[in-house]
């Protein structure tokens, strides 16, 4: 969003990219605060409001203090669930989890020999 000119703040309640290679994760983000994106770290949301412009207010805690700051748009990129659902997956065979994801062995293979399947849409995996 940022490289099409949009102001872009995350704010970040511990560490960024968690469950991900930490030493990635802070280039990453030092790449990205010198491409000017502001980071809000150590921060928690408390509330969303509208102000009268139609705007975000979001109020949040950043250690003891609460804060305030106002936003176009609030994006949550809080984590999401694997979307297989239309797949059909179980008519072929392919094992699921409740949560929808795939079952899958070590070697990325799936409960059909010739189906394999890799990343975060496989249980247990980031």
């Amino acid at each position: 969003m940022k490289a099409l000119g949009v102001d872009v703040t995350i704010m970040v309640r511990s560490i960024l990219l968690r469950g991900f290679d930490q030493q990635i994760a802070n280039k990453i983000g030092e790449y990205m605060e010198n491409q000017g994106t502001r980071f809000v770290k150590k921060a928690v949301p408390i509330s969303i409001t509208l102000n009268s412009e139609g705007k975000k207010v979001v109020l949040y805690k950043q250690g003891e203090d609460e804060i305030e700051d106002v936003f176009d748009t609030v994006l949550f990129a809080i984590g999401r669930g694997a979307d297989t659902k239309l797949l059909n997956l179980e008519k072929v065979g392919i094992n699921i989890a409740s949560n929808g994801k795939i079952i899958a062995g070590d070697d990325d293979r799936t409960s059909i020999d010739n189906v394999y399947a890799i990343g975060d849409v496989c249980q247990g995996r980031l």
